[in-house]
């Protein structure tokens, strides 16, 4: 099954009383649009660079971006078919750190941890969130508290989704890392929970 028809599916029996959610990245557009459709079940949301690619349709650049994108997911995906899913795995961290070769940089901890995790990939890049879309009018309308957040050197890609869901949701706070990139939760974790949990605090 579709990740999201999973979580839509479960989440009322497991959320007993509204929560505060964090997400990162496909996790964040799942939450987004969870908040959207389900209001209730939220105290708070915190989303760290969430894919959300139709808010980019008619944003300024972002056209040109969402191209790009394609692109590199299309060979991303061919690799997961078609060879070792590790070749998957480096071409996607490579993707998001923004340089070829970065994946085995890494420390040998974090790169176990990614690759335990290595399977999750394969329904994300097989199942695209089922429409309806998430558009600035949605997340205008959201009565969630909103924490939108990405790295200061993450993907051009999440700098734009970062600056129309600012611009959808005045009312949020939209916090940018200052010298992250879009694996922040993992590399920088004490800067991560410190405005998670600092937003927490306000609601």
């Amino acid at each position: 099954l579709p990740i999201y028809r999973i979580a839509r599916q479960h989440a009322p029996a497991l959320c007993t009383e509204p929560v505060h959610v964090v997400g990162l990245s496909y996790g964040a557009l799942l939450v987004v649009r969870a908040a959207i459709e389900h209001p209730e079940l939220f105290r708070s949301v915190c989303a760290y660079d969430p894919p959300i690619s139709d808010l980019l349709v008619d944003w300024p650049g972002g056209r040109s971006v969402l191209e790009e994108r394609a692109q590199a997911f299309a060979s991303m995906k061919d690799a997961l078919l078609n060879g070792p899913i590790i070749d998957a795995i480096r071409m996607v961290y490579d993707w998001f750190e923004g340089e070829n070769g970065a994946f085995v940089r890494i420390s040998p901890e974090l790169r176990q941890c990614i690759l335990d995790n290595a399977e999750t990939l394969r329904p994300q890049l097989a199942h695209p969130l089922p429409p309806p879309p998430i558009l600035c009018e949605s997340l205008a309308s959201l009565k969630v508290p909103l924490l939108a957040m990405t790295g200061e050197r993450s993907p051009p890609y999440f700098a734009l989704v970062h600056s129309a869901m600012a611009h959808c949701l005045p009312g949020s706070s939209a916090a940018k890392v200052i010298g992250g990139n879009s694996h922040v939760p993992l590399s920088r974790p004490d800067t991560f929970i410190e405005a998670v949990l600092g937003f927490i605090a306000a609601h």
